[in-house]
């Protein structure tokens, strides 16, 4: 009978060994699916940044054909609470047509963090006279 009994404790001993080796695995991929999630987050805010900023620069040219440029900071609050961004925007005048704008636009979200998001977007914009 205490065979029995050691053998049943050492069957009970080993599928709870196995148990926390699973688990810790489960969780080791749930932390690295997490990871993987927010850094999508954040690249697709850099993406909506940039796409913001480039309508930022259109309705600034449409208002001032002079209009050169600037860097546009995000307070957390305004994103969310999620972290705050920055859209650079820089304006280049084309020599061969003064109705066109080359636009390039660099979003960083979170502006300030150790590993933030970039994304980059260059537009043409071209006004009637």
């Amino acid at each position: 009978m205490t065979n029995r009994r050691g053998v049943v404790l050492i069957v009970v001993l080993v599928a709870l060994g196995l148990t926390a080796v699973i688990g810790g695995a489960l969780l080791q991929m749930v932390g690295m699916e997490r990871s993987v999630l927010a850094a999508r987050e954040r690249e697709s805010q850099a993406r909506w940044l940039a796409e913001s900023g480039v309508e930022r620069a259109a309705a600034k040219l449409a208002g001032d054909h002079e209009y050169a440029g600037e860097t546009w900071s995000l307070a957390e609050e305004e994103l969310g609470g999620r972290g705050p961004g920055q859209v650079t925007i820089k304006i280049e005048s084309d020599a061969a047509n003064p109705n066109r704008r080359r636009v390039a636009v660099e979003a960083v979200f979170p502006s300030g963090a150790t590993s933030p998001k970039r994304y980059v977007k260059q537009v043409e914009l071209e006004w009637k006279p």
